[in-house]
């Protein structure tokens, strides 16, 4: 989970390496896919860490790292993907 309260998780079908993805669930609206791993591949563990914000800072990078294995060798690998959210700016008050 990132600071912004996104969970970040795999989800696949039954059986190492079925139609495996990677997920977002922001606090707000539905799922979103971020990775397809390949055929054959699977994951158990993913960390997100934010990075740095640069100016003017309206982006938000949430890195996720996360493990991968080849089903048939069960050899692992570390991979990561980047997450850009956008900050919504304060809206004005009113008047």
């Amino acid at each position: 989970m990132n600071e912004n309260g996104t969970v970040y998780y795999g989800q696949s079908n039954r059986g190492c390496g079925k139609s495996v993805q990677l997920v977002k669930q922001p606090v707000a609206g539905g799922p979103e896919v971020i990775a397809n791993l390949p055929q054959g591949r699977d994951l158990d563990v993913a960390f997100a860490h934010r990075l740095p914000t640069r100016p003017p800072g309206d982006v938000i990078t949430t890195r996720i790292y996360y493990d991968s294995v080849r089903c048939r060798t069960h050899s692992w690998y570390i991979y990561s993907v980047d997450d850009l959210q956008r900050i919504t700016p304060p809206s004005p008050p009113p008047g």
